[in-house]
């Protein structure tokens, strides 16, 4: 199985286990006691691997009730090593202008999509530019376009 770039990113088996806790943790409100034990019993790069997956699951469910925030279902996709997933989420924060893109576009998680010219093109209009954009991203849309030819 891939690793995600959480995992990539983390150097040691201990602080794995610390991330991985520390997300268990936040995810664990209201959480079934046999769920929290299959949680505690996998390795902790699967725990930490379904947490996300999980909390893709439960934002995109209470997306249909409320705003959230494409910047947030991003930094769940990158984690997860989702690239294009990531990217059209982004791209929909930039043209919803969402407060929280400013000072999440530099989070170290993002690191992966920055060679990307959808991504530079986003961090250009979070700057303040208003260069040429892609083709790709006047087009994207979260659910409709794959932005792997961006690449």
């Amino acid at each position: 199985m891939p690793r995600t770039r959480c995992e990539s990113a983390t150097s040691s088996r201990a602080s794995a286990r610390s991330a991985s806790a520390r997300a268990i943790g936040k995810a664990s409100a209201g959480a079934a006691p046999a769920v929290m034990a299959a949680l505690r019993a996998a390795p902790p790069e699967e725990a930490l691997r379904r947490v996300l997956r999980t909390s893709v699951r439960l934002l995109s469910q209470h997306a249909e009730r409320e705003y959230v925030s494409p910047v947030r279902r991003a930094e769940l996709h990158a984690a997860l090593g989702e690239d294009d997933e990531a990217l059209r989420w982004l791209v929909q924060a930039a043209r919803d202008r969402a407060p929280a893109l400013a000072s999440s576009i530099a989070d170290p998680v993002f690191d992966g999509l920055r060679a990307r010219p959808a991504f530079q093109w986003i961090a250009d209009r979070v700057a303040g530019g208003s260069g040429p954009r892609p083709a790709l991203v006047a087009e994207a849309r979260p659910s409709a376009v794959s932005l792997s030819a961006a690449r």
